[in-house]
């Protein structure tokens, strides 16, 4: 006899039920199961422990879970995008305020979050639990990260057209492509479906060498 117990998305809230012996779901609302592996868990940033799991729902040390729409839904139209990138690392995740897809979008080469420095890591964890919705009106807004770190600066802090590459934007991939330093880069979504919020941050002694690297600012 499977014996269901309830199970809150972190995202949408919906509550699922999981027989954890079998490790199935199935929505409450619609009856309907979900084979084994197609949900995620992630630990809450207050602990870091951030390795998301595709395994059972049973897995261990997992306080979060996401369900499976989320899951989607995060990984095609995040409300931040998240490079790691340094010397010897390169690590891209998908996040909203409170919590992270690690490895989420599955390109080969790229280290899980909890492969990452320590320092990067720190971040990071300060990045996706700091972020929020800047409105500038009614309808308008942007999606503003924030970081707190005594070893890290925010060197760039500006928004920048989808449209357009401009010399600016060049410079900013070519540093992302082969970076000298670690740096974490932040893409957020804005109300300008043209528009995109970008934030960049480096250990305080790069702050000089690449403010010069990647000079003046141009947004289209």
């Amino acid at each position: 006899m499977q014996v269901w117990e309830k199970v809150k998305c972190a995202g949408c809230e919906d509550v699922w039920l999981s027989d954890q012996d079998t490790g199935t779901l199935k929505h409450s609302e619609e009856e309907r199961e979900i084979e084994d592996g197609q949900g995620m868990f992630a630990e809450p940033f207050g602990t870091l422990c951030a390795q998301l799991q595709t395994t059972k729902i049973d897995n261990g040390n997992a306080d979060i879970w996401i369900c499976p729409y989320c899951v989607e839904s995060l990984e095609m139209e995040p409300l931040g995008t998240i490079v790691a990138r340094g010397p010897a690392f390169s690590g891209k995740f998908f996040y909203e305020p409170g919590f992270l897809l690690d490895n989420s979008t599955w390109e080969v080469g790229l280290e899980e979050l909890h492969e990452l420095p320590d320092d990067v890591r720190e971040v990071i964890r300060s990045i996706v639990s700091g972020s929020y919705w800047k409105k500038t009106d009614a309808w308008r807004g942007y999606f503003q990260p924030s970081m707190d770190s005594d070893e890290w600066i925010e060197v760039i802090d500006t928004w920048h057209s989808t449209w357009d590459e401009t010399g600016f934007s060049k410079r900013v991939n070519d540093f992302l492509e082969s970076p000298f330093c670690p740096v974490v880069a932040v893409f957020g979504r804005t109300s300008n479906v043209f528009a995109i919020s970008l934030s960049i941050y480096v250990p305080k002694e790069y702050e000089d060498s690449v403010r010069e690297l990647l000079g003046e600012v141009e947004h289209y």
